[in-house]
């Protein structure tokens, strides 16, 4: 409501700072989109008031806005925050702010946020309120296989060279660009999301293997980011935390949610801080392959501590029981972080030795078309081999429980070979399916809100919209609820660089943070105090 009620107060501003300056009622008014339909980029221009501002914005161009665009996010100074934001008249600047065409869009994206919350306040929180009736959920094989099969050749047609390549060329050596990830992230969480839709127990084995691997991701990409750029700032740790934890915040007090019903935002939490403080550690030496290698070294040690020895883990964790505990217990904890301790560590090591694998392919494809091609049939042979090993063996052989037990140790393998297959290949490393890398981009957002929008009871039964048509039912909660994670996404990131903007010093940050924890405090506060 909060949300809602700021959104009230700047689309209030834009409008009369809009009828003032405009000498058209529709033109001030008018969504932009409509505007782009009816009038021409001329036209446009001309619909500018002397002294205003352009309600278009032009497509802006460079670097940094190829970046920001492919990021979906768009920079604090952008979004108009002041750049000086202390404590004794930081109401003032945020009223400035709020009447300002930054505080608008913030406050259009704060909107759909307070009502995505709603909506699943209303689907799956108070009972009393509740609009939607649930049902079991039901398991049809032959359904949830056509499904993974019908999104896969949709996904087919959507197929993009990827933004990292840098020729397409056979010599052309990008391993593990970022659409390539983004796309390897996307259709693990389609299958993830589809296997608690319908309760596809004979596939949990694969999942595992899949959460792994989201783990791995972590330890790679943020191991890259600290040894490339260096920043061991305050504001690049708040930031991170603000991505992986404002939303799952927002959802535990507004649903009155326990933190670890979504124990996937605390695992990728403690890999990132795992990254975090083993990069900080002696990072002026960083360049050394001894003390580089010595400190990987040293977190397989602390992981086998922590999770191999018994009793460690309860006495390290116990301080923060009441944070990590699931219906009073941090057995539910433990199990989660178990089953991959080691998968950070084998993600920062692969990012390690990122540089020396790219020059290994690219001598090979520098080698004579006989010499490249038989070497890469012949790894390809072997790591299929190998593949079909782990498959028949481990994958498939064990129950979940036994599967569990030989987990943390076996992972790594699936992992390692789908990456030395997807990268051998030039036609493989250099497209990706753009439907499965865009839905790589919201797998936080579809990963909470699918148990309250898509699904209900926390995950344990479906949300019926239509009666009597499961499958229809299906189609519609499926474009809900992606649409939904969609605008919770552009929310978080457009708050993330509000709150958070680059170059921004500590202290600004803590100010703004601080603003808006105490303005997010007030109604729960107020309803305290009213009860």
């Amino acid at each position: 409501y909060l949300g809602i009620a700021l959104w009230l107060y700047a689309e209030y501003h834009a409008l009369l700072h809009a009828l003032s300056t405009s000498p058209s009622p529709f033109r001030a008014l008018a969504p932009t989109w409509i505007l782009r339909l009816l009038y021409t980029n001329q036209e446009l221009a001309q619909l500018q008031p002397e002294g205003g501002t352009d309600k278009v914005d032009t497509p802006a161009t460079g670097p940094k806005a190829a970046d920001d665009a492919e990021a979906g996010t768009t920079s604090g100074e952008n979004l108009g925050m002041p750049p000086a934001f202390n404590t004794y008249n930081a109401f003032t600047k945020v009223k400035a702010y709020l009447q300002s065409k930054g505080g608008l869009d913030l406050a259009r994206h704060v909107l759909f946020l307070s009502l995505v919350m709603l909506y699943a306040d209303a689907a799956d929180g108070d009972p009393s309120i509740k609009l939607w009736p649930s049902a079991p959920r039901q398991y049809s094989r032959d359904l949830f296989a056509f499904l993974n099969v019908a999104l896969g050749a949709a996904a087919l047609l959507t197929i993009k060279p990827s933004w990292s390549t840098k020729g397409g060329c056979e010599a052309d050596a990008v391993i593990l660009n970022r659409e390539q990830t983004e796309e390897w992230k996307g259709w693990m969480q389609v299958a993830f999301v589809l296997y608690h839709y319908f309760a596809a127990k004979e596939t949990y084995n694969m999942i595992r293997v899949f959460i792994a691997a989201y783990v791995w991701m972590t330890g790679f990409g943020n191991f890259s980011y600290f040894y490339i750029r260096k920043d061991f700032s305050m504001v690049r740790l708040t930031k991170m935390m603000f991505r992986l934890n404002f939303l799952v915040t927002v959802v535990c007090f507004g649903l009155q949610r326990q933190y670890m019903l979504y124990y996937v935002c605390a695992l990728h939490t403690f890999a990132f801080l795992q990254v975090y403080v083993t990069m900080y550690i002696g990072h002026a030496s960083n360049e050394s392959v001894a003390f580089m290698t010595g400190k990987l070294c040293a977190l397989v040690v602390f992981n086998f501590v922590l999770f191999d020895i018994p009793g460690v883990f309860e006495v390290v964790f116990a301080p923060l029981a009441g944070l990590l505990s699931y219906n009073g217990s941090l057995h539910e904890w433990h199990f989660r972080t178990h089953l991959d301790h080691y998968m950070v560590v084998l993600g920062m090591a692969s990012a390690y030795v990122h540089p020396q694998a790219t020059k290994i392919l690219g001598a090979l494809n520098a080698q004579r078309p006989v010499v490249r091609h038989t070497t890469k049939a012949v790894l390809a042979a072997v790591c299929l081999w190998i593949g079909y090993l782990w498959f028949v063996h481990i994958l498939v052989a064990n129950d979940k429980y036994a599967y569990n037990a030989q987990h943390p140790y076996t992972a790594w393998l699936p992992i390692l070979l789908f990456i030395v297959l997807r990268n051998m290949f030039t036609i493989l490393r250099n497209w990706h399916m753009h439907l499965f890398a865009w839905l790589g981009r919201i797998t936080l957002e579809t990963y909470i809100l699918q148990l309250h929008i898509w699904l209900s009871h926390d995950a344990k039964a479906v949300t019926v919209y239509i009666d009597g048509y499961p499958l229809i039912n299906f189609v519609l909660a499926t474009l809900l609820y992606v649409a939904a994670s969609w605008l919770v996404f552009k929310a978080t990131v457009a708050l993330s660089d509000a709150l958070v903007p680059r170059g921004a010093e500590l202290h600004d940050v803590a100010v703004r943070i601080a603003w808006s924890a105490g303005c997010f405090a007030i109604p729960w506060i107020t309803l305290i105090l009213v009860v």
